[in-house]
């Protein structure tokens, strides 16, 4: 469920932060189609991991498909429901810079304060970077704490499309240990952190 559309207008944080997304991503006043950059239930604040992928296209969730569904069954896989789904850079462009990253963080502070995540998983280097000063190596990073966020630990893995991009170098047996890998970790701090 998109939070900006989920009945939440009484919640002035929430009002806030959706003026602040019009704002930058210039939308009209109906926000048509553009405010879908946040998923999640209300039921789960304060008591979820925040997800934060690279960045919001065009349709509104991911680059494709296939991404989201990936993303889906992983987390049904590792039996992951209390989570918010959100973007490091809430913008148009498919390829956001990490300087344009970096732009979003009182935004992203601002949902941190609304959500309260008890855990954050960054899918790539560029989302990490909301909250590092200097970018991590997600080669030798992946699966592990890479910070921690107003005491939150931020733990870090590779993009849903990483999964089912094919490349000549790594084969799937690879890619599918180092998804089990990653969220085999996720997953036990998850577990250790909330409540369902």
């Amino acid at each position: 469920m998109d939070l900006f559309t989920s009945g939440m207008t009484d919640n002035q944080k929430i009002n806030d932060l959706k003026e602040k997304y019009k704002k930058l991503l210039e939308v009209d006043q109906n926000g048509k189609g553009k405010f879908n950059l946040i998923k999640g239930a209300k039921k789960d604040y304060g008591n979820c991991v925040l997800l934060i992928l690279p960045n919001v296209t065009e349709s509104g969730f991911m680059n494709a498909d296939y991404e989201k569904d990936t993303l889906m069954c992983i987390l049904d896989e590792y039996d992951i429901s209390n989570y918010i789904i959100c973007y490091a850079q809430p913008s148009k462009v498919y390829s956001a810079s990490r300087k344009e990253v970096k732009k979003s963080r009182p935004l992203m502070n601002d949902l941190i304060d609304i959500v309260q995540p008890k855990v954050i998983v960054a899918f790539d280097e560029v989302s990490a970077e909301l909250f590092m000063s200097q970018k991590p190596n997600i080669i030798n990073d992946h699966g592990c704490i890479v910070c921690n966020y107003s005491n939150i630990p931020v733990l870090l893995t590779f993009n849903a499309k990483y999964y089912v991009t094919r490349t000549g170098y790594e084969d799937d047996t690879y890619k599918k240990s180092i998804l089990k890998e990653d969220w085999d970790e996720i997953s036990k701090i998850y577990k250790s952190l909330i409540k369902e």
